[in-house]
């Protein structure tokens, strides 16, 4: 997944949110490992709509935190 070491402690996401689809292909990991992080609570949701289809989406913001947090 992503690794910290990649990013300045600064770093800070231009978009909040991100498609799985799109995140697949940024990251090279398969759509359904994405979804699989997804479901297994590995990579922070935030679900746009109020059916119970609503579109998930990646939320970056709360990922790069807790990104930042693990090497503190």
């Amino acid at each position: 997944m992503l690794n910290q070491s990649n990013f300045s402690p600064d770093f800070k996401p231009t978009i909040p949110l991100m498609r799985p689809s799109r995140f697949a292909k940024e990251t090279g990991m398969s759509l359904s490992s994405v979804k699989a992080h997804m479901d297994k609570g590995e990579l922070p949701v935030t679900k746009l709509g109020v059916s119970s289809s609503s579109t998930r989406y990646i939320n970056l913001v709360k990922l790069f935190e807790s990104c930042s947090g693990e090497g503190a």
